[in-house]
């Protein structure tokens, strides 16, 4: 399960990502940006959760999620 939130962030902070204690996972998307942005932001976490990330160190986390980006499929918009 993932839990999705929009509240205002630090401008340089798109979004924030972490995995609970009980396996579920928390998204965090900041408010202020465009909703173009912000949904670019919420897919970036998925490519995160998606790819396992939390098992690996943030810098080449953070790289492959960036690799991914071109040849991810977004799930539709609700």
């Amino acid at each position: 399960m993932i839990y999705v939130y929009l509240r205002e962030l630090p401008g340089y902070c798109h979004e924030m990502v972490s995995q609970n204690k009980d396996g579920t996972y928390t998204i965090v998307v900041n408010s202020l940006l465009a909703r173009d942005q912000q949904l670019e932001a919420y897919h970036h976490a998925l490519r995160h959760i998606v790819g396992n990330h939390f098992e690996k160190d943030a810098r080449s986390a953070e790289k492959e999620a960036h690799e991914k980006r071109d040849g991810w499929h977004r799930p539709p918009v609700l």
